[in-house]
């Protein structure tokens, strides 16, 4: 019985670690996206070189952000 209860407490422990990442990987591209709306804002008011540095932070943070990598690519900076 000690070895069920184990095991059960094992599983739902992982089922509640999965769950968080996935809050945690939502919450994060909600962020992403509230950035590069922002940093679309940077552009247009003609704020390049502030919107290349919050690319450059965002792409940090998720590296395989192809629109932000795309964005940077055409604002110039490496």
């Amino acid at each position: 019985n000690i070895v069920v209860a184990l095991s059960d407490y094992v599983e739902e422990q992982v089922e509640n670690q999965q769950e968080e990442q996935v809050q945690v990987a939502d919450e994060m591209y909600q962020l992403a996206e509230q950035m590069k709306a922002q940093i679309k804002n940077l552009v247009a008011w003609g704020e390049t070189e502030q919107a290349k540095k919050a690319l450059q932070q965002l792409i940090t943070f998720c590296p395989n952000d192809e629109e932000a990598k795309s964005l940077l690519w055409v604002l110039g900076a490496e």
